[in-house]
């Protein structure tokens, strides 16, 4: 069966989802190292968003072999009925998925201590300025600054994640 077919037979998971977040760090990671920055802050950016979308859906009730597809739409509507405006951008913006998931905690009174919140807010915002999904049609224009901002802003995400989603 062509790759494909087996990829839309298998939707993503919540797990699947950690997966490719650890994969795609390590293939950003190395595609920095071979000065390939473009392609590389691209996969950084990427794994910023799955990390977010699954601390979201863990704090949401999903399990890990529960479907990603079905609940954008849900998260969708229940972000418009506590007033988030935020662009989702087909689901890629990060700044949607912070504003979600710190508006998720909130509800259930789940706050992150203030130097990881601040520092969250702080990375993603800065990851936002730098990182879009229609970067893959663009040659890089990417400064070492910013570079190194997102390699800095992304690892940290990765090494905090267990705190975001439970």
């Amino acid at each position: 069966m062509p790759l494909r077919r087996r990829i839309r037979n298998a939707p993503e998971t919540i797990q699947d989802l950690a997966l490719a977040s650890e994969e795609r760090y390590w293939d950003g990671v190395e595609l920095l190292v071979s000065n390939r920055v473009g392609s590389g802050v691209y996969l950084l950016g990427y794994v910023a968003e799955m990390i977010l979308k699954r601390a979201f859906f863990q704090l949401d009730g999903a399990d890990p072999f529960d479907l990603v597809g079905p609940r954008l739409g849900p998260v969708r509507t229940w972000a418009r009925s506590r007033g988030i405006t935020t662009p989702h951008e087909g689901f890629h913006s990060l700044t949607f998925w912070l504003r979600v998931l710190r508006t998720k905690r909130a509800e259930r009174f789940s706050y992150l201590p203030h130097p990881i919140d601040a520092r969250l807010v702080q990375g993603i915002h800065r990851c936002h300025g730098i990182w879009l999904v229609d970067m893959r049609y663009q040659p890089s224009r990417l400064l070492p600054s910013e570079v190194r901002s997102i390699y800095d802003d992304v690892t940290w995400l990765r090494d905090q994640q267990h705190h975001l989603g439970v």
